[in-house]
């Protein structure tokens, strides 16, 4: 009896490390980057209140900033944005 092939689908790049532990695990992968950020510059002043739903918006508006930032409140999701905000503008900032 035989395996049925096993194949998985990233939709961003993945490291070379990670592609070569799924081949010697017998996996299939293919990796197609369904989304992709281009960061463009802006000529807007900063607002009081901020939403972060992604790390990459975090990146984005850390670039366009030119100094600290203050009085700045701060809205995001957990994990990986949470971190990143805090690191790019402090923990003080989030409020929720």
């Amino acid at each position: 009896m035989s395996s049925q092939p096993r194949y998985l689908l990233a939709t961003a790049m993945v490291p070379k490390e990670l592609a070569a532990e799924a081949e010697s695990a017998g996996m299939t992968l293919d990796a197609v980057p369904f989304i992709g950020i281009e960061y463009v510059d802006v000529d807007a002043a900063m607002p009081e209140v901020a939403v972060f739903t992604s790390v990459h918006a975090v990146n984005s508006v850390r670039r366009w900033l030119s100094g600290p930032v203050s009085n700045l409140r701060i809205y995001c999701i957990g994990g990986a944005t949470y971190r990143a905000v805090a690191e790019a503008f402090g923990e003080r900032t989030v409020v929720g």
